[in-house]
């Protein structure tokens, strides 16, 4: 079916999409359960959105009941390979002392 969706027959095939991206903490009980990425313990940076300052964190893989990476088991599904995009650890991106932001 990959296959089928990358050949150019098919020019609307834009990309894949996986729910959820991130886990939804807010829920809480069983919706813990999902989410490809949870938050670390490093706060980034503070973002103002519609007058409220929410903080950044970053992103941490998540694993499945059996402990297995979820990003890697998405990325393997999908390609040949099942190694992590290089976005969760930037040299130019670190930790800050506090924020000000909700979680």
């Amino acid at each position: 079916a990959i296959k089928l969706a990358k050949s150019p027959r098919y020019p609307f095939f834009m990309g894949y999409s996986f729910f959820e991206f991130s886990r939804s903490y807010w829920k809480g009980g069983p919706e813990m359960e999902f989410g490809m990425y949870g938050y670390g313990d490093c706060p980034l940076m503070d973002m103002n959105y519609t007058g409220l300052t929410y903080t950044i964190w970053n992103l941490i893989p998540m694993r499945d009941r059996r402990g297995h990476s979820l990003p890697s088991a998405l990325k393997k599904a999908f390609t040949q390979d099942s190694g992590l995009p290089k976005l969760l650890s930037h040299p130019h991106i670190e930790c800050k002392a506090s924020t000000k932001g909700l979680p």
